[in-house]
């Protein structure tokens, strides 16, 4: 059986006249050699070419490479056609390919074959969709945010904070605001639900005080642990961004919007990431004047400009 093949063929010029390769024009004659030049660097960057032969022929004006490691340049090429390489220089050389068959009218053939199978590859090729190389996934979104449950023991201190006895843990004191210190006394030697944000320092965690929870509150207390559970599974930064985009549409979609301010207390912070900032705005935006919402919005909103601007 013949050994695999890649051809490339200049079939027309831009006046739709075959062509001769004793007598081309300076466009198509550009074109060869764009061509040519391509493919000869994607020889390169294949492993195992050292068989692939190169060739450049009449019959059109055809350039072709030749040998067993063409299903490599196969295989990859279907990575990039699929955006899954991330060689950029491959990716760079198959583009520059893309870009003449798509720019200058001349007329193309693409095709690997293998004896008399050919599998056409111009329709990928004059693609509106340009090659790139594989997006690089960032990784989930990091939360340090706690559920806790337990009864409040003292409230206080030259810095306020809440002492709290965790179920199944020790004692625990958790920093707050003077606001948050003055809500937290209607739970004092009471059972508190609470949300905080946890900070790992060494051996030991430092919480900071998030939000509480009177009993009646205790469904949504559960759902926002429940989703702060899930979404610490998440498997990258856009799975993360999206799940809380989705949350937050699903709360707004119900017109609960003191339970929305109660959702964006969770992320009202500069410890979360720009983009969960920037994502919460942008999905409260149209709801920015709605009287539960406007004031965390404007402390987000502030917040993700002091992080924006830091990282200028």
């Amino acid at each position: 059986m013949a050994e695999p093949k890649l051809e490339f063929r200049i079939v027309r010029d831009v006046k739709d006249q075959k062509i001769q390769m004793d007598n081309m024009s300076v466009d198509v004659s550009n074109a060869l050699l764009i061509i040519l030049k391509a493919t000869t660097r994607i020889v390169e960057l294949t492993p195992n070419h050292k068989n692939i032969r190169i060739c450049v022929k009449e019959g059109s004006a055809v350039v072709s490479i030749q040998g067993t490691a063409v299903e490599a340049v196969q295989k990859q090429f279907t990575q990039i056609v699929e955006r899954k390489s991330s060689n950029k220089e491959l990716v760079e050389e198959w583009r520059n390919i893309q870009t003449l068959f798509t720019s200058n009218g001349i007329q193309y053939e693409a095709a690997f074959k293998v004896g008399t199978s050919s599998t056409s590859i111009i329709d990928s090729l004059t693609s509106k969709k340009q090659f790139r190389t594989k997006r690089k996934s960032r990784p989930a979104v990091s939360l340090n945010i706690a559920f806790l449950t337990g009864k409040l023991i003292a409230v206080g201190g030259k810095n306020p904070n809440i002492h709290v006895d965790i179920e199944d843990q020790e004692r625990i004191v958790i920093s707050c605001t003077e606001l948050g210190a003055n809500k937290a006394k209607a739970f004092l030697y009471k059972q508190i639900l609470i949300s905080t944000w946890c900070t790992k320092t060494g051996e030991n965690n430092k919480y900071e005080l998030c939000d509480s929870y009177w009993e009646n509150q205790i469904n949504m207390f559960n759902e926002f642990r429940e989703f702060v559970s899930k979404l610490k599974k998440a498997t990258d930064e856009i799975e993360s961004l999206k799940m809380i985009h989705y949350k937050c549409q699903e709360i707004l979609k119900e017109k609960e919007y003191m339970k929305y301010r109660r959702f964006l207390r969770l992320f009202n912070t500069e410890r979360h990431d720009i983009n969960v900032l920037k994502t919460l705005l942008i999905v409260t935006r149209p709801f920015s004047e709605q009287e539960d919402i406007k004031l965390i919005y404007d402390e987000i909103d502030q917040k993700f400009k002091k992080k924006f601007e830091k990282l200028k």
